[in-house]
């Protein structure tokens, strides 16, 4: 079953593609000239699509499966050495789920300048109709005729 959507929005997905592959590009430019392992990698790049950043409250004890309580440790010291190596910065900001401020990990401005300058240069590494069809071909969308 082929997804039929409007040509804006079509639009819509192709920026936000054009934004998740320079994310990526990014994050893997980065952890070559930081000597970044894969996780790092991801966390990174997460980061970079998500504007409401990594959120830790102080003295928050994750609850669940070990596996997941190790997760949540594990992005927290990801983010923490990021933090040291100028790649991201550590903030407090207002969650409103939970009524307080709380330990926000982002981007940092180089990197978001950097990311943003990857974006910018997607148009002409990748046209418009070239986004259209990897689109189609990844998730099933269909421009609607206008």
């Amino acid at each position: 079953m082929t997804i039929k959507i409007t040509a804006e929005e079509m639009a819509h997905e192709i920026a936000r593609a054009r934004e998740n592959i320079a994310a990526g590009e990014s994050a893997h430019i980065l952890a070559e000239q930081h000597n970044l392992d894969g996780d790092h990698i991801d966390v990174l790049w997460g980061l970079l699509l998500d504007p409401s950043g990594f959120r830790y409250p102080s003295g928050f004890v994750a609850l669940g499966s070990p596996e997941s309580r190790h997760g949540v440790q594990r992005t927290l010291e990801m983010c923490t050495n990021l933090t040291e190596m100028g790649l991201l910065t550590k903030t407090r900001a207002f969650d409103e789920r939970l009524g307080e401020e709380v330990d926000t990990y982002l981007p940092s401005e180089s990197v978001c300048a950097f990311w943003q300058e990857r974006v910018e240069c997607n148009p002409e590494r990748y046209s418009d109709e070239y986004m259209r069809e990897e689109i189609r071909r990844a998730l099933g969308y269909e421009e609607a005729e206008r």
